[in-house]
């Protein structure tokens, strides 16, 4: 059989760790018995989701995981790099850093997400920055703050916030001028309107009006029932007079870290004849924009840090070999599925096709959309349109944030149907899947001490299961009735599985992919693991 002859499907479900059944456990076998049998009947290992040092801020997001599923090796956290270098000095003389705050002739705005868990931007980040403007004597500094909560109802963007107020008391010359939610970045990133509003706020101050009592204004707001992602655009007025809009000849650093959270104000300020009229044209020429990172769209930005790009990730092998291949996933994962996958490339390959739908509300398709997903790899899958498939679905990962143990069990038992019948299809039509995931979350839905819902990603190891009837094996009877999983590492991580689809693709994995695949094209998982 050539490779063109083969179909392989990649299943990565997100949130879905391991551990013991236990009653924070949803993923258990009576909710996941499909899952489950899939675990006993075919070959499986543990996998080690996060290796090495990644910091609990990295562990808050998939995109590292992605990475070193995609590329077959294990990939530095952005942020964590960050951290290292304003440590050891070197974010000081950081070219990049040097030359954005040489530039800087007006006044320096820095906008930035206020993320709880550090996912989209980090406190650590922004003090960076205030050290470097000292030495470069900026005469005035803006921080444009974008509030979000983490899943945690005591995870208010406030606090964080109380944070930032302290940090900026040294400095005489810092003003936090702007606030706003988070949803006028994150959920509306192709929406106009939310490009307008922000617009209007950062550059007019259009919006409602605050002054330096923050505590006041955020008693109110939050007794209101407010929360920090919808917090409603508004501007610093000291004095009847709106305190730091942005002007023509101003320096702009966009400090967060990840795609999604830097397209939307790239568009806002690369832009305005988007979203301004002729006069905003000419009043914001001359704008000096920079981004922490690269974020794939024809901009006049500048990017001050430089994201490694792997040159042949797996996407790229099977493309080299005329392999054809469809990559379907929730919209949450659009960039995991992609740039990250790609080992940080932005364009799609040859013969690489991809699909996002949208999240639907738990309390109108307890499958948030995950049978969208299925029908459309269905249909696919059938036709053999592809010979590789990726289908991430975001479920588990959801539910476990939603922390509501009966809906989420009862959630969770009818996605497990499209779990077995993925299996069932892949087995009918000799096609070999591998079943993974990419942190865990919902195995862990309460903390075990306190019994309070648990809400942060876990460190707990992940599934690695390979679907395949040459590779079927009699049931485990070690295993208890209730699907007792032990969560053991077996030393084997997320870079294991592009070499693994390779040799399944009977194709040669590049030198750059680190570790070796855990199966033959014909012969059961390498080393007897079971």
């Amino acid at each position: 059989m050539t490779p063109k002859d083969k179909q392989v499907v990649l299943m990565i479900l997100g949130g879905w760790g391991i551990t013991p059944a236990w009653s924070g456990n949803i993923l258990n076998y009576l909710n996941t018995p499909h899952f489950h049998n899939l675990w006993k009947t075919f070959f499986h290992i543990n996998i080690e989701p996060f290796p090495g040092k990644y910091s609990f801020c990295a562990r808050q997001g998939s995109e590292i995981s992605f990475a070193n599923i995609g590329t077959g090796r294990i990939n530095p956290d952005e942020g964590d790099q960050i951290n290292e270098a304003i440590k050891s000095g070197v974010f000081l003389r950081h070219t990049g850093i040097q030359n954005a705050f040489r530039s800087t002739q007006g006044a320096l705005h820095i906008v930035s997400l206020v993320d709880t868990r550090g996912k989209h931007s980090r406190l650590e980040h922004l003090a960076g920055l205030l050290i470097v403007a000292r030495g470069f004597n900026v005469p005035k500094i803006f921080f444009h703050l974008g509030l979000m909560s983490g899943d945690d109802p005591n995870d208010r963007a406030y606090y964080e916030l109380q944070k930032i107020i302290r940090m900026i008391e040294p400095f005489p010359n810092v003003e936090i001028a702007s606030l706003f939610g988070s949803n006028f970045v994150l959920e509306n990133d192709n929406k106009i309107k939310s490009i307008k509003i922000l617009f209007n706020l950062l550059t007019r101050g259009h919006g409602l009006y605050f002054n330096q009592n923050f505590s006041e204004i955020f008693d109110r707001y939050y007794q209101k029932g407010g929360i920090d992602n919808t917090f409603p655009p508004s501007a610093l007025n000291i004095d009847s007079k709106i305190i730091g809009r942005v002007n023509a000849g101003d320096t702009i650093i966009i400090a967060n870290l990840k795609i999604d959270s830097i397209r939307p104000f790239v568009k806002i300020f690369d832009s305005p004849n988007i979203v301004g009229t002729p006069f905003d044209k000419k009043k914001l020429s001359n704008l000096k924009i920079y981004t922490f990172f690269n974020h794939g769209m024809g901009s006049k930005s500048i990017s001050i840090f430089n994201r490694k790009t792997i040159p042949n990730p797996l996407s790229k092998v099977l493309s080299d070999n005329k392999l054809t291949q469809l990559k379907i996933a929730h919209i949450d994962k659009k960039f995991q599925i992609g740039y990250y996958f790609n080992g940080g490339n932005f364009e799609k390959y040859d013969n690489e096709n991809r699909k996002v739908f949208p999240i639907s509300r738990l309390d109108q398709n307890w499958l948030l959309g995950a049978d969208e997903i299925y029908w459309d790899f269905r249909k696919a899958f059938l036709r053999r349109s592809h010979n590789f498939y990726l289908v991430s679905f975001s479920n588990a990962d959801l539910l476990g944030h939603f922390g509501d143990m009966d809906i989420a069990s009862k959630a969770i038992k009818k996605f497990d149907n499209i779990i077995g019948e993925i299996a069932n299809i892949t087995l009918e039509r000799g096609a070999d899947l591998i079943i993974t995931a990419d942190h865990g979350n919902a195995e862990e839905i309460i903390e075990k001490q306190t019994g309070e819902h648990k809400r942060y990603h876990t460190t707990n190891p992940v599934p690695f299961i390979f679907v395949s009837s040459k590779n079927l094996r009699p049931r485990a009877e070690s295993l208890s009735l209730e699907g007792d999983i032990p969560p053991l590492y077996n030393s084997y991580t997320h870079a294991s599985i592009a070499p693994t689809i390779l040799d399944l693709f009977g194709l040669i994995k590049p030198s750059q992919m680190s570790d070796e695949g855990l199966i033959t094209n014909e012969l059961p998982i390498k080393n007897g693991v079971n």
